[in-house]
């Protein structure tokens, strides 16, 4: 099959590479140094695309901060009741 294709079979399949790129780019976001509580919230979102999922998910972390304790290794969270200030979260490492 790729014998009568020729050269083209490596076009063909870089345009699906590129294709695959762009799926993941726009449909799976970022799961890494979340807790599981984090990530249900992320995937409530009814949009598929990363961008309005993220921005739902900031939304939702505000709503629901008894679900979210930490913001993980040095990440800050947003203090629910200023809703504007950041505070730093404790290392109890």
């Amino acid at each position: 099959m790729f014998g009568a294709l020729g050269p083209n079979a490596f076009y063909i399949h870089a345009v699906f590479n590129l294709f695959a790129v762009a799926v993941v780019y726009c449909f799976y976001p970022e799961v890494a140094c979340r807790t599981l509580e984090e990530i249900d919230l992320l995937f409530a979102s009814p949009s598929p695309f990363v961008w309005a999922t993220e921005k739902r998910f900031q939304e939702l972390k505000l709503e629901h901060a008894g679900l979210v304790r930490h913001g993980g290794l040095g990440r800050k969270l947003a203090d629910v009741e200023a809703k504007s200030t950041i505070v730093q979260t404790e290392e109890k490492y």
